[in-house]
């Protein structure tokens, strides 16, 4: 069977291109062929896998199989691109040689073995190009394997690093939600706090308001009291005063009434005794008129009688200025003659009894009303006041016998009515402090509803002060005071009206004035007492009384206004100081001034 005629030409022009190329390799050979050190399909498959770039053992992808199969495909692309290379420069030859064919006819065999050759240097080709095909085929497999295995990585990465991403979005919102609701906590314990603080501060104001008003209503009780204390205490003093210049004006009157009744009465007397005078005068006489007449009656008897008219009444006319028209009467008597010269009467002896002497005469009163004492008569307000001085004098004798009498282990003699505060002392056996200290003590409240010891009582006392009493205490009034005693405890309360302004000054003085005339003085302390009253101190020592007994004594002096102060002076014995100190506390707080 013959070949077609393409196929002819075809295997004419392959022939021509394989002589072509193998002059070509001939003409090369010196530098293309292996022998001579030229490129290998192998070399140029090592060339390209030079030429790829490095891959990295972290990068490199875990298929030897697939890159052997692109090794090889680069291999048989290297071998087709050189045969068509060739074959070009084969042709290139044939042309440019193309008047050389025929001389080079004659040497045919060596185109046949140059076609030949051409022929299997072709189909070599063509298998290293199917080969290539099928590397190349096999490394697009292994690529697209690799691409889909490092998309499902990058895949799975990505979902990795989603998750991890949305994980740490939630943990983020979770944190933002605890930290929203850790601020939401906050903000309300703040806003709680805040209101509990405001709370307790308004509260604190309401408080220390109240305080203020109680403190100002106090106050202002304080100064009504005082003021109406004082005005109290004008009013009285003015109705002292008014009763005095009364009683003052009375007893002027009195006075006046009594030496205008003196004055009447000598008057009376005097005009009583010129009465009585004048009627002895006229008694005398006419005790004498009718001696003399006895007398004349005599002498008629006797020798040498008168004549009758010598006895007669005549009328004495002519009388000028005021008497003119008056009648005067002249007695026509004889002269008179002395008794002696008289001769006795036969029968009548003289009178030997005494001259008459007028009785004297006591003056006579007025009829007013009041009493009559010891012969002096009084009216009711001369009375009154002389009852009342007898009475105070009695009062004053009774003091002073009960105070020279009465129980001398307990009242200090050196005792003292506040001039502004109270006294203290030391143990026996201690020295003496020698100086005043001065160190403030707290007084307790004293409030209203302070607990009184079981069974006691506020007692007011008739001079006006309330004090807790002691139901086994009896009282006594004497000139330190009004005196509280029980179970061996003295309790003396002295008050005055003009107190020293302050406590402590007034006891300091007193102590320095007094503390040589106490018997076994020892001084404990003088202190001010703060919070008690206006101003209060305390004066605390030991003594010894008039009888052997050791007392201690605290004397609290205590100022409540400008007119008004008190002392209460508590005695005890050193043993019982301590137990007594819970009595003494309760006398403190439950005291109030009048």
């Amino acid at each position: 069977m013959s070949a077609p005629p393409e196929r002819v030409e075809a295997a004419a022009t392959q022939v021509d291109a394989d002589a072509a190329v193998e002059d070509s390799e001939v003409a090369g050979a010196a530098t293309s062929s292996p022998e001579a050190g030229g490129p290998t399909s192998e070399d140029l498959s090592a060339d390209a896998l030079a030429a790829e770039p490095e891959v990295t053992a972290a990068e490199k992808p875990k298929v030897p199989s697939a890159e052997k199969s692109a090794a090889s495909a680069v291999a048989g692309s290297a071998v087709a691109e050189k045969a068509v290379a060739e074959k070009a420069g084969a042709d290139k030859a044939a042309a440019d040689k193309g008047p050389a064919d025929g001389a080079a006819a004659g040497g045919a065999a060596a185109d046949r073995n140059a076609v030949d050759k051409a022929a299997a240097n072709n189909a070599a080709a063509e298998k290293a190009a199917d080969e290539a095909a099928a590397n190349n085929a096999a490394a697009e497999n292994a690529a697209a394997r690799t691409a889909a295995d490092k998309a499902d990585k990058t895949a799975a990465e990505k979902a990795a690093a989603d998750k991890a991403a949305a994980d740490r979005a939630s943990a983020d919102k979770a944190a933002a939600d605890k930290a929203a609701v850790e601020k939401t906590a906050a903000d309300k314990a703040a806003a709680e706090k805040a209101a509990a603080e405001k709370a307790a501060a308004d509260r604190a104001a309401a408080e220390k308001a109240a305080a203020d008003k109680a403190a100002a209503d106090k106050a202002a009780a304080d100064k009504a009291a005082a003021d109406k204390a004082a005005a109290d205490k004008a009013a009285a003093e003015k109705a002292a005063a008014d009763k005095a210049a009364a009683e003052k004006a009375a007893a002027d009157r009195a006075a006046a009434e009594k030496a205008a009744t003196d004055r009447a009465a000598a008057e009376k007397a005097a005009a009583d005794r010129a009465a009585a005078d004048k009627a002895a005068a006229d008694r005398a006489a006419a005790d004498r008129a009718a001696a003399e007449k006895a007398e004349a009656l005599a002498a008629d008897k006797t020798p040498g009688k008168p004549s009758a008219d010598q006895h007669a009444t005549k009328v004495v006319a002519g009388l000028a200025g005021a008497d003119a028209d008056k009648t005067a009467v002249a007695g026509m008597m004889p002269p008179r003659r002395k008794s002696s010269d008289i001769p006795p009467v036969p029968g009548v002896s003289r009178p030997n009894r005494p001259a008459w002497t007028p009785m004297p005469v006591t003056p006579s009163y007025s009829s007013s009303p009041g009493i009559t004492v010891f012969g002096t008569r009084l009216t009711y307000r001369q009375a009154a006041v002389g009852f009342g001085v007898v009475l105070l004098i009695v009062v004053l004798v009774v003091v002073l016998v009960v105070q020279a009498f009465g129980d001398d282990d307990k009242t200090d003699p050196n005792a003292a009515a506040p001039t502004t505060s109270a006294a203290a002392a030391a143990p026996p056996g201690s020295a003496p402090a020698s100086a005043a200290a001065t160190k403030p003590t707290k007084a307790p409240a004293t409030s209203a509803a302070s607990a009184l010891p079981a069974g006691w009582t506020l007692f007011t006392d008739p001079t006006g002060f309330k004090i807790p009493r002691s139901p086994d205490a009896s009282r006594k009034v004497t000139g330190n005071g009004v005196e509280f005693k029980w179970n061996n405890r003295l309790l003396i309360v002295s008050q005055t009206t003009s107190p020293q302004p302050d406590a402590y000054k007034d006891w300091v003085e007193q102590e320095k004035d007094r503390a040589g005339s106490i018997t076994d003085y020892q001084k404990v302390r003088i202190d001010r007492v703060t919070g008690y009253f206006k101003n209060a101190a305390d004066w605390e020592y030991y003594y010894t009384t008039s009888t052997g007994n050791p007392q201690r004594v605290v004397k609290r002096n205590f100022v409540v206004n400008d007119h008004q102060a008190y002392s209460l002076n508590w005695y005890v014995s050193p043993d019982d100081w301590d137990a007594s100190q819970a009595q003494l506390k309760a006398i403190y707080a439950g005291f109030k001034s009048k």
